[in-house]
């Protein structure tokens, strides 16, 4: 199986992002983290949307390998895109930026894959290494799979309660193999580390689940945090994964659990109840007035 890649998320590096988390990291905190982070883990993943974080991140990109994303929304042709790398190319201090990744088109799916190409076209001067789409739904991957032949990066949501990717590719082994994965969303954007009498009664119906999922947890003594580590881990499909976090120490905690690679049966899995896709999707949180999602 290969040795999956740790990419550090930043969207609360500028701003806030979560339900668990109530304020945005300092400048100060930022670098504290970044500076733990450097030789230990590879990657950082941020966005345009992620406000401020692009400056956060600028005086560490050295150390890292980054991940952008852009929102086809914003972009009216396809002569912008090319503006849109070199602004943030300037704006994270880098002659190089590992990936960029587009968020499709709401509404024009064509002008989504002639993105892609433009990305290529791009990607033959070194100024971007790998490109892609960060998506949300199967339908989706196997909507652009069959008309991209590129071997692109799909960024996806993967956890203990939405594995509806997993699924997809154990239905179609071997089907997306040319392509590229990378996990983010595993822990539901802190869902389901949080305690019960924690959430938000917008989010009521997670609460049963939840519950649920600790229980059989806590039978092995596991927690949360192991057992999805351990999930994505048995996922050989997927190269990488992302992970946000509040403080240095969340990070750490995180990084030795990553690293420990601790074995757990998650055979009860496959008997868990379906959950309602107000919960599984974060976009739905929004109109609940939970949060404002910038998740993919």
């Amino acid at each position: 199986m290969m040795v999956q890649n740790l990419a550090l998320g930043t969207a609360n590096f500028g701003g806030n992002y979560g339900i668990t988390n109530k304020t945005k990291l300092s400048r100060e905190e930022v670098d504290e983290i970044l500076f733990w982070a450097s030789g230990k883990i590879p990657e950082l993943d941020t966005s345009l949307d992620y406000t401020g974080s692009h400056a956060a991140i600028a005086k560490h990109s050295s150390k890292f390998k980054i991940t952008t994303k852009v929102n086809l929304n914003q972009i009216t042709s396809l002569k912008n895109i090319q503006n849109y790398v070199n602004q943030m190319s300037t704006d994270l201090g880098t002659d190089k930026i590992e990936r960029i990744l587009l968020r499709p088109h709401s509404s024009d799916p064509q002008f989504t894959i002639e993105a892609i190409w433009e990305l290529e076209k791009i990607s033959s001067t070194g100024v971007i290494n790998e490109f892609g789409l960060s998506i949300y739904d199967p339908k989706e991957l196997q909507f652009f799979a069959k008309y991209i032949e590129l071997p692109i990066v799909f960024q996806v949501p993967l956890n203990l309660f939405n594995r509806s990717f997993q699924k997809l590719q154990n239905e179609h082994e071997g089907r997306y193999k040319k392509f590229k994965f990378y996990a983010r969303s595993i822990f539901l954007q802190g869902l389901l580390l949080m305690n019960h009498s924690d959430i938000p009664s917008q989010l009521a119906e997670a609460v049963l689940p939840l519950n649920s999922l600790k229980r059989e947890l806590s039978r092995t003594g596991t927690s949360t945090l192991e057992a999805t580590f351990a999930f994505i881990r048995d996922q050989g499909w997927v190269e990488g994964v992302v992970v946000g976090v509040n403080n240095l120490d969340e990070l750490k905690k995180n990084y030795e659990v990553f690293t420990a690679e601790k074995k757990v049966n998650l055979s009860f899995l496959k008997e868990f109840p379906n959950i309602s896709t107000t919960i599984l999707d974060p976009r739905n949180w929004s109109s609940k007035g939970a949060y404002q999602s910038f998740e993919n």
